[in-house]
C-alpha cells in the first residue's frame, strides 16, 4: 500500500488579509470582553462608556470577517490566518448580533 506524502521544500508567507483579519478580530474580542465587563459593573447601566467600545467592536468584526473572507484570494500564501481571522471574526460578529438583539428587545 503506497503512502501518501507530501513535501514542502519552502515555507509559504502568511497572506496579509489574513493578519489583518487575525488582529481585528482579536481587538474586537477584546472590545467584547471589556464592554460586557463595564456593563456587569454598572449593572446594566454603563451607557456611553460600554456603548462607544461596542460600537467600535461591532464595526472591527464585520472587518475582520470581510479581511479573512477576500484573504483567501491572495496567491502562493498560506492559509492559517485567513482561517483563523474568518472563524474569529465570524464568531465575535454572531456574538455582538446576540448582544444587540437581546438589546432591542
Amino acid at each position: 500500500m503506497k503512502k501518501n506524502r507530501k513535501y514542502r521544500f519552502f515555507e509559504k508567507q502568511q497572506s496579509q488579509g489574513g493578519k489583518s483579519a487575525l488582529i481585528t478580530a482579536g481587538v474586537s474580542a477584546g472590545l467584547f470582553l471589556i464592554s460586557v465587563i463595564l456593563s456587569f459593573h454598572a449593572r446594566g447601566n454603563a451607557g456611553l462608556a460600554a456603548g462607544a467600545p461596542a460600537l467600535i467592536g461591532m464595526l472591527l468584526s464585520v472587518c475582520s470577517f470581510f479581511f479573512g473572507v477576500r484573504s483567501f484570494k491572495e496567491k502562493d500564501t498560506a492559509p492559517g490566518f485567513s482561517i483563523a481571522g474568518t472563524i474569529i471574526g465570524g464568531i465575535v460578529m454572531l456574538g455582538w448580533l446576540m448582544v444587540f438583539l437581546m438589546g432591542v428587545r
